[in-house]
């Protein structure tokens, strides 16, 4: 802003001086004002001595204030009296939602239990069968009984080939398939949740499984998918996203993968 009100008066000292005029003197006004009213509610002894030379601290720096204003509207004070209301608005507005997001936070009483929750709805949004893959449905596993995993299909001969793996994988853990034809994925998938949200009351718990490259640069070699849902579903109520890194190093953490030939028929 700085940089903007300098390129405004082509760095002209006689037209800045105003403005830095009118701000002196209208934080002199203001600071001197909020003395007063300090004053005239704490009422300490010698305060109606305070409150005069307060007030006439006022008196004094608004009129000058209301002088430089007046003598110096059309030579840019016109900005100052549109900036600053704007930026104490803002600072309010900024303080009320501090406040706001305070109170929805604080506990009632100090010795509030701890709420009892249901087992979650967990969701393992999989798009290929692999070590990530399984590393999710595993951590699904531990922290609720009711999983279901959903892929998305381009076609439906995709749809019934990945199910059939499934199946060959694993009957532990139910899969919805979701046709798209147009190759969608994050609009599927949030229709799915809203339809599942709709029929239980529980919280739904999204779990991504999401590989993570040994190097920076590597990120822009693999699609962010899972990054795009976390996005979507971030102001979403009732819902909790947990992200599940699969490192190439990894061995699964306890999880011990089973290939097809170990997998029920």
């Amino acid at each position: 802003m700085s940089a903007a009100v300098l390129a405004a008066f082509h760095g002209s000292v006689t037209e800045l001086v105003p403005l830095y005029t009118i701000g002196v003197f209208a934080a002199f006004t203001l600071s001197q004002s909020g003395l007063v009213r300090r004053w005239w509610r704490l009422r300490n002894p010698g305060w109606r001595l305070s409150v005069f030379i307060n007030s006439f601290g006022t008196l004094v720096t608004g009129t000058v204030l209301v002088v430089v204003v007046y003598t110096k509207f059309f030579y840019g004070a016109w900005m100052v009296l549109l900036v600053m209301p704007i930026l104490v608005g803002l600072l309010f507005a900024i303080n009320r939602h501090y406040r706001t997001v305070h109170d929805a936070l604080l506990l009632e009483r100090p010795d509030e239990p701890i709420p009892v929750l249901k087992p979650p709805v967990v969701l393992i949004p999989v798009a290929r069968l692999d070590r990530a893959t399984l590393q999710a449905v595993a951590f699904a596993r531990s922290i609720s009984p009711t999983v279901r995993a959903v892929h998305i299909a381009s076609t439906a001969e995709s749809a019934e080939e990945f199910a059939r793996r499934w199946r060959r994988w694993t009957t532990e853990v139910p899969l919805d398939v979701i046709e798209s034809p147009y190759r969608s994925l994050l609009q599927p998938l949030l229709r799915y949740i809203e339809r599942i949200d709709e029929r239980d009351d529980r919280p739904i718990t999204v779990v991504l499984a999401e590989f993570v490259p040994r190097n920076w640069w590597e990120w822009i070699l693999h699609s962010q998918t899972a990054l795009r849902l976390k996005l979507s579903l971030l102001f979403r109520p009732n819902t909790i996203v947990i992200d599940i890194p699969y490192h190439t190093e990894d061995t699964g953490h306890g999880v011990t993968p089973r290939g097809p030939e170990d997998s029920p028929q």
